[in-house]
This record gives C-alpha cells, structure tokens and sequence, in this order.
C-alpha cells in the first residue's frame, strides 16, 4: 500500500442520499484499481478524526485517468479539493473469464461494493447483468444504474422474485450486506444458493465483507474473517470472500 495524493475534479449528487465524486489520483498505478479494491483517505491534514474515511469506487475512466467514487451526503466535497490517499486497498475480486450471466445481491444493504464490479463485467465481458435489492438497498436511486441492468427489489432482506431461478441460471454471485448481519444473511444465502443448484462449486458464491478498516494492512487485525482452516484480513485479503471456506457459524 502507497501513499498518495488526488484532486477532486466534479461531484455530483445522484439522489437517495448519494454523491459522485470523480477523481484524479497521482501515482498512476493506484489510480488503476481494479473492482473489488478500495482508499483510505483524508481530506485535511488534522488527525482528527485519526481513522481515515473509506472510499469506493463504482467506475473507472481508464482514458483520462478517473476514478468515479461513490459517497453518502453526510460530508459535503467541492472541485479543487486535495485528498490524501493510501492505497490500493484489498485484493480484486475474482471474475470468472467465461462468466455471462452475473448475479449481484444488496441485502438490506448499499450496492456501492458491488458497482464497479457490475461496470467491469458490463464493459469487459459483455455480462448481463441482475441486480438485486433488499431492504433497505431499495433506497438506492437506480436511474443512476446503466440501463441494461435487470433490477429486483425487495421489501424481504433475503426473499426476492424468482429467487430460485436466478440462482440457477447465474454464473456467479456476490453479496455485499452490513458487518451486523454478515453471518446471519450470508448463511442463509448460501443454503438457498446450494439447494437451488444441488451443488456449490467452489468460487461461485462470494459475500463481499464490507468491515471497518483502522490500518488497511492486516496489522491490528480488526477486520478478520473467519475461513475454516485460518482467518483472513479483509483489508488485505478481501474484501470478498469465496462463502464455501468461510466458517458462517
């Protein structure tokens, strides 16, 4: 992980309580993350707060060296404003080359992990792509999503329309929900998962842990996942994590 600076260049809000904020990055190998990696950053030079804010980005403009992040409303940033960065944080996440059919589920929980994923598999491998949304996630103003992405809302954190179909047909999952639920939501996801398709294969079914992050390098160990054999640092290791070798109870 390298230290760094960006420049935020537009911000714009796309309702539901959200912003985009495009911005340029220094060190050319950090603005060139891949979906799944993330920044901690700092807008101003205090340490206080002394944890750094956790930014995401949903896109990437590879031609003029923009990194699209998504961010709520509770923090207002303007154009010019300099941003400290360290990154890039976690590992990317494993896209299967031949994958043609993506399944992404928002349960009770924010897309915002999952979106440049969805612009990759949309831009690279010309994937359809489903987008569920659950609970509280039907809060996310989907006419800023691309229009070829099919939809699925519900009020049920983890029931939806033709839940057992679009296990069937998907050619790989990822879930995002909150750090609370992580547990809970992911057992019961992957239950419905393996009896859908009466068989999990191994790096099919991934739960991305969205956890909070004090070093960004594995060091304080707050963010370890459990796998069956070992734990994994989310921040190093993650974010997603393959649900058939993470111990979920």
């Amino acid at each position: 992980m390298r230290e760094t600076q960006g420049i935020v260049e537009r911000v714009r809000q796309i309702g539901g309580g959200w912003q985009q904020i495009e911005l340029t990055i220094e060190d050319a190998g950090i603005a060139q993350l891949k979906p799944g990696q993330t920044l901690l950053t700092r807008t101003d030079t205090s340490l206080d707060p002394y944890l750094r804010d956790h930014w995401i980005p949903v896109n990437r403009d590879a031609e003029d060296g923009i990194l699209i992040i998504e961010r709520p409303l509770t923090r207002r940033y303007s154009p010019g404003d300099v941003v400290n960065i360290m990154g890039p944080v976690g590992s990317p996440f494993l896209l299967r080359p031949n994958v043609r059919h993506l399944l992404l589920l928002a349960l009770d929980y924010a897309p915002t992990r999952l979106l440049h994923l969805m612009n990759h598999a949309l831009s690279t491998q010309q994937a359809s792509v489903t987008l569920v949304l659950t609970g509280a996630a039907r809060d996310y103003p989907v006419s800023n999503l691309p229009p070829v992405v099919e939809v699925i809302t519900s009020a049920d954190p983890l029931d939806w329309p033709d839940q057992t179909q679009s296990f069937k047909w998907a050619d790989q999952i990822f879930a995002v929900t909150s750090p609370i639920f992580c547990d809970d939501y992911y057992s019961l996801i992957f239950e419905a998962t393996r009896n859908a398709r009466h068989a999990l294969p191994a790096e099919f079914l991934y739960g991305v842990y969205d956890l909070p992050l004090p070093c960004g390098t594995g060091a304080c160990m707050a963010c370890l996942v459990r796998y069956k054999h070992d734990h994994r640092a989310a921040c190093v290791d993650g974010a997603a994590f393959d649900l058939a070798q993470v111990r979920l109870r």
